[in-house]
């Protein structure tokens, strides 16, 4: 079993309550300055994750079992896939941070960015744990499969 990444867990459980926290009416500045280190945390434990742990991990799949080839390309995928949305959110929340001073009182203007931020940011909190969890079936089943009578 390919042991889970406590501290980033704790940063992707960490963002998603700070994105599912309301804003309230006159306090949108606050809550991206809440929302914004969150991120800042887990995008940074989850790039490191992405760049430096999941290609050891799955050459090491590969080194186990060849037969598995084509789950490391869909994992190399969503590691993709993951930094796409990665970099997407990051923009959003640089923007909405430059922009949320100007806003005030009228911050009904960034509804649509923080609703997307939201969205945005809960679905790569769900691609990383389902990646992280992908990982860690695909590892154990490299060196657990059943490969049938091998001479």
């Amino acid at each position: 079993m390919v042991e889970q990444n406590p501290e980033l867990a704790a940063a992707l459980e960490q963002l998603e309550q700070r994105l599912e926290t309301p804003i309230v009416p006159g306090e949108l500045a606050s809550w991206i300055e809440e929302v914004a280190p969150a991120w800042r945390r887990a995008e940074s434990l989850l790039r490191l994750q992405v760049t430096t742990t999941h290609p050891k991990l799955l050459n090491e799949i590969m080194r186990q079992d060849q037969g598995l080839a084509t789950r490391v390309a869909q994992l190399q995928q969503a590691d993709a896939g993951l930094i796409r949305q990665m970099d997407d959110v990051r923009q959003i929340v640089d923007e909405l941070r430059t922009t949320v001073d100007h806003l005030e009182p009228d911050e009904k203007l960034a509804e649509d960015a923080t609703v997307n931020l939201v969205e945005k940011g809960l679905q790569v909190v769900i691609a990383a744990r389902k990646q992280e969890a992908a990982m860690s079936t695909w590892y154990v089943e490299a060196f657990e499969r059943d490969r049938g009578v091998v001479d």
